[in-house]
């Protein structure tokens, strides 16, 4: 049995004329439309041109956590919406499809942190009193967190 197989596949090998002057496709998949997908699969096509074949998987939600909700007919942020100062790749991407930043106030007037069935954090429109419901709830934790994210940006920028 084995050794049939083996003539099937010698004959079918001798018979199938591999063209040499088109080199095949790698064919890649990608699992996820978050953003690290769709970057990812830009960045292939941008760098390796027709000589790749993409496709995703799980696709049905574009953009992943990166999305916007609508509560009576206003558009609320429900991902991520900040893009930090030493984020080279969504800086580009920003500028490469002619994306509009969009200036907020470096104290927003209102947080809110929820986990579905309760509120965990709120600040008020203050920013002192903020400043103090922050380090109350988290203590030097969000210093730390700014320190800690802008060595680690900085490090990958490199």
């Amino acid at each position: 049995m084995i050794v049939r197989v083996g003539y099937i596949l010698l004959i079918i090998c001798i018979f199938v004329q591999c063209d040499q002057d088109q080199p095949a496709k790698t064919h890649i998949a990608i699992v996820g439309a978050g953003i690290g997908g769709i970057s990812t699969a830009y960045w292939l096509k941008y760098y390796l041109n027709d000589s790749v074949a993409i496709t995703i998987y799980e696709s049905d939600q574009v953009g992943g956590r990166l999305k916007t909700i609508d509560i009576d007919g206003n558009e609320y942020e429900a991902g991520g919406s900040i893009i930090h100062d030493k984020n080279l790749y969504m800086k580009r991407f920003t500028k490469e499809f002619g994306l509009k930043k969009l200036n907020v106030p470096s104290t927003l007037p209102y947080i809110m942190t929820n986990d579905g069935s309760q509120t965990l954090f709120s600040t008020l429109s203050r920013y002192i009193p903020n400043i103090f419901l922050i380090l109350w709830r988290y203590g030097f934790d969000a210093v730390h967190l700014r320190f800690w994210l802008d060595k680690k940006l900085s490090n990958f920028a490199r």
